[in-house]
């Protein structure tokens, strides 16, 4: 089973602008509309090159657009782009999806799997990836009637015989699994990733360490094709830029998502290089790279829309669900081998309500993540261990458990003497706030205070004046503190916090 290649939907080509007879006549027009041509190419390509490269991006971030070789993308978006769906919440959701192409064994499976969700009022793209060994049960409500991997999908429903049928039923599931309306997908092979490499002729990446991976995957995952690189400036031809993206040597999946980022942004250097996007050759390379790749529902003229949303330089939040709960998005768990017969993750307790919990933070609640707010919790109650157990949730949902220095900030909460204080009620403090006109203080971080206090504890909110509140971590650190030196938001924990945990 595998693919079946189809181009990017053409359906609106005749809508775009056309030559008139006085323009055919006229030289210097058509020279003129030849350049505009090449520019609305180049929006339209470094828009979907930048979803390319979070096929192979775990943790990404897009990097900073700007469109050199002409600043009226606005205006191109405005004459030609049409607008893109969205849902209830005025979100654009894509589910982007990549696999390692046609020849291989087991080709028709995915081997990335993620949600690109486009807040286009407050410029803001959030980024949750699904592992592809997320396992679909009859219990864990994704809503389809054929179970196994996620990424098993497209082979599981072959017999549908359509993409957009077969891509439907990815959307549906992922939409269940992050409680969320999937407007678009997107999908490509790694084949086309080498192809864009190629199409710039290579990218330069400054390698922070030698890699020695004796065994690397063969094309054709049937033996072994060892990659070996040493560390420096390199320039990378598409296969060897692949092979080092895809690597696993070293600690694992860290380790490639650090290189990973480090390709993307190479990728992106030199595709926004001047020399690139007024390249009529080059732009043709890298549209037919992309073009004969790629799987998509959306339109040429939504390409050119989402190429204008990337020249916004949005600001991104991205996660990633995966099974260890010390670390952000630690929300599923390995069940024994034998159960399924393969190594699968489930949500725990075969519950998807925490990992929607998660989702909704990650989409519905983006600027507690792009303001990251140091935030301290101290424990007010005669109880041991609950401030701590606070910070692990917080931690699990990508919330800063840090004073501005970056030291882990928890502990108990001491008086002037350095004694623990007990209080009967929980308070949050926040430090930074704006006066309105009645002089009533509005918390520069609200949106995380709500957060806070509908997720995870319910205490009044007290603005405070930058104080460091004492605890039995200060100790330790104590050298390293300083006047300046505080936490956005301090929680402390009273008793009425502590009676809640012990009923």
């Amino acid at each position: 089973m595998s693919f079946k290649s189809r181009k990017i939907s053409q359906k609106s080509k005749k809508e775009l602008p056309k030559k008139t007879e006085e323009n055919e006549s006229d030289n210097g027009a058509k020279k003129n509309l030849k350049k505009k041509r090449v520019r609305i190419i180049s929006y339209v390509i470094a828009g979907i090159l930048l979803l390319i490269g979070l096929f192979i991006v775990i943790r990404v971030s897009f990097s900073a657009y700007r469109i050199v070789a002409d600043p009226s993308i606005d205006t191109i978006v405005e004459e030609v782009g049409i607008d893109l769906d969205q849902d209830e919440n005025g979100f654009t959701n894509i589910l982007l999806l990549g696999d390692g192409g046609f020849v291989r064994e087991g080709a028709g499976l995915v081997d990335t799997i993620m949600v690109a969700s486009i807040d286009h009022e407050s410029n803001v793209v959030s980024l949750l990836s699904v592992p592809r060994d997320y396992y679909i049960t009859r219990t864990n409500n994704l809503g389809l009637n054929r179970y196994g991997k996620i990424n098993e999908i497209y082979v599981n429903y072959a017999d549908l015989d359509d993409d957009d049928e077969q891509y439907n039923m990815f959307k549906k599931a992922v939409g269940e699994l992050f409680d969320m309306d999937i407007q678009y997908y997107m999908r490509i092979d790694f084949k086309g990733f080498v192809e864009v490499v190629d199409s710039i002729e290579g990218i330069t990446v400054d390698v922070p360490a030698t890699i020695n991976d004796t065994l690397f995957p063969n094309a054709t995952d049937t033996g072994y094709d060892p990659f070996y690189i040493e560390a420096g400036v390199q320039v990378l031809d598409g296969e060897t830029a692949l092979k080092y993206a895809r690597s696993r040597h070293g600690t694992g999946d860290f380790d490639r998502s650090f290189r990973q980022q480090l390709i993307l942004k190479a990728i992106q250097d030199k595709i926004l290089t001047k020399e690139t996007l007024t390249s009529l050759e080059t732009i043709t390379d890298l549209y037919n790279s992309v073009n004969e790749n790629m799987n998509t529902d959306l339109k040429l003229r939504e390409l050119v829309t989402l190429a204008g949303v990337a020249s916004g330089s949005p600001q991104i939040v991205s996660g990633q669900l995966h099974d260890d709960p010390g670390q952000t998005g630690g929300f599923l768990y390995n069940p024994p081998a034998e159960i399924f017969g393969t190594y699968a993750l489930l949500p725990y307790d075969d519950d998807i309500k925490q990992v929607q919990g998660y989702a909704n933070l990650i989409f519905n609640h983006r600027d507690i993540y792009t303001q990251q707010p140091h935030i301290q919790i101290l424990n007010a109650t005669s109880l041991s261990g609950i401030a701590g157990s606070l910070a692990y949730e917080l931690n699990r949902h990508g919330l800063m458990i840090e004073d501005e220095m970056g030291f882990y900030n928890v502990g108990n909460h001491l008086d002037e003497f350095g004694e623990k204080q007990l209080l009967d009620e929980t308070v949050i403090y926040f430090n930074d706030w704006a006066e309105d006109e009645q002089g009533v203080k509005i918390p520069v971080h609200q949106s995380t205070l709500e957060v806070l206090n509908d997720y995870f504890v319910q205490a009044e909110f007290i603005p405070s004046e930058r104080q460091i509140y004492l605890s039995s971590e200060d100790d330790s650190t104590a050298q390293n503190k300083s006047e300046d030196t505080w936490s956005d938001i301090v929680i402390v924990l009273g008793a009425d916090y502590g009676n809640v945990l012990e009923e």
